[in-house]
């Protein structure tokens, strides 16, 4: 379910302005019916008397009390039209279904999302259902009053749970990005201990969107782990051009201590997004800084741009550093792109520092192709090695086909006895031998 919610989360992030473009269109007709209009009670004239003024303030009262149960039932349709076209699925459906069903809730007012959170509250069970309703609806209210809308997670969310903390974390974020001055006030008032991390990263990365220097100065107030946090947030958060020149012109007067972090962040971020561009920029820094930033940046290449961020990795590293890259890249690139990294891999100087890429390559493809696997394992020239490569791969393709796993082990190179030895041994071995780079 964790994954479910983190896939609406990213499809409510990706939606969002469509959302708010065609939710101001869809509920405009809707707003003529439902906006909440009670609130305004008439004073009568002084000059009136007594009886006529409460014969005025009880038609006002009950039209206050028919408009509200009007944006109940309104409400109430709404949800359940949401929940109906949503189904169980959220996770399938694609961008354009979830704006369809979110529009209606784009453009809300606050009696409105009151009334649809208590319905949500209600009638609402499934989880990833509960999640697309309180993005949308408290993320409107926390863009308006973020006070409000902790408030409402506090009372109605305050169990200890993952869901109700995400849902905590997201209000804080949207909140910090429509008011991050406010939200950085409510957290120096006692919130540190209970928000945490998480809260500060949200709300001082949102802040340095609007005004870095801001940002940089509540910074100073934070011992070294939150400051370093706090940092990769910032950084992480200038996903734009303009954001990054911003970012890039500003690290120029920080300490090394700041700016490292900071531009780490960034082109870690970058290099997911826009790889070309990302390996452009660091190639076009210092030497000195180049060394800081490219192998963490290079790893996300490979997985937006394998042949780039291959490249970008092995131009930067040594010979004691190159066996261990090798294997990251054959793991990642090869579970994507078998074919692509496998030519890639034989483009390689054919050493023995290729031999763990060799093993790595062999397990990533080996439910796809055990043949091609075998044949990997079978050329990992190290003598010690090479068994142990070859015993993985006959283990995982003999439980799918016996009789074809002998036979391919049959042909590899390994001595007789050897090969007796793998085809007595009846524990499969688990796990990969690769590594994905800690991502």
């Amino acid at each position: 379910m964790k994954q479910q919610r983190i896939v609406i989360g990213l499809i409510w992030v990706a939606s969002l302005v469509l959302v708010y473009f065609v939710g101001g269109i869809a509920a405009s007709t809707q707003r003529a019916d439902v906006l909440h209009r009670g609130n305004e009670v008439a004073v009568a004239d002084a000059g009136a008397d007594s009886s006529k003024e409460g014969g005025m303030l009880d038609r006002k009262m009950d039209e206050r009390s028919g408009n509200e149960a009007g944006i109940r039932e309104k409400m109430a349709a709404l949800v359940a039209r949401a929940r109906l076209e949503s189904g169980n699925s959220l996770g399938g459906m694609d961008t354009l279904a979830m704006v369809r069903t979110l529009a209606p809730f784009a453009a809300l007012d606050a009696a409105q999302i009151a009334a649809a959170l208590s319905e949500v509250e209600r009638t609402v069970r499934d989880p990833g259902q509960r999640w697309m309703f309180y993005s949308v609806l408290l993320g409107q209210q926390a863009e308006a009053n973020g006070k409000a809308a902790l408030d409402y997670v506090d009372q109605k969310l305050g169990e200890k749970t993952s869901f109700n903390a995400e849902i905590r974390d997201m209000v804080i974020a949207y909140w910090a990005r429509q008011d991050p001055e406010a939200a950085w006030r409510w957290y120096q008032t006692g919130r540190k201990e209970q928000d945490g991390a998480q809260a500060l990263q949200n709300i001082l990365g949102c802040m340095a969107i609007r005004d870095i220097d801001s940002a940089l100065l509540h910074l100073s107030t934070l011992d070294e782990d939150g400051q370093s946090k706090v940092l990769q947030a910032i950084g992480g958060g200038a996903t734009t051009d303009a954001a990054r020149s911003r970012l890039i012109g500003r690290s120029a007067s920080l300490p090394p201590e700041q700016r490292a972090p900071l531009l780490q962040s960034m082109a870690n971020g970058w290099a997911s997004t826009a790889p070309d561009e990302a390996a452009t920029w660091i190639r076009s820094l210092p030497a000195e800084e180049q060394k800081g930033l490219w192998q963490q940046a290079g790893q996300r290449m490979i997985i937006t741009k394998p042949e780039l961020g291959a490249e970008f990795l092995i131009s930067y590293a040594d010979e004691k550093q190159k066996p261990q890259l090798y294997v990251g890249i054959a793991y990642e690139w090869g579970r994507r792109d078998p074919r692509a990294a496998g030519e890639w891999l034989m483009k390689q100087p054919q050493g023995p520092e290729l031999d763990g890429a060799r093993q790595t390559y062999a397990y990533a493809v080996v439910k796809k192709d055990p043949v091609i696997a075998m044949e990997w394992a079978n050329s990992v020239q190290g003598e010690t090695q090479r068994p142990r490569a070859v015993e993985q791969i006959f283990q995982e393709w003999r439980v799918k086909d016996a009789a074809a796993a002998e036979a391919g082990l049959a042909a590899t190179r390994l001595a007789p006895d050897i090969i007796q030895k793998i085809k007595q041994s009846n524990a499969p071995q688990k796990g990969s031998p690769g590594s994905i780079f800690g991502l």
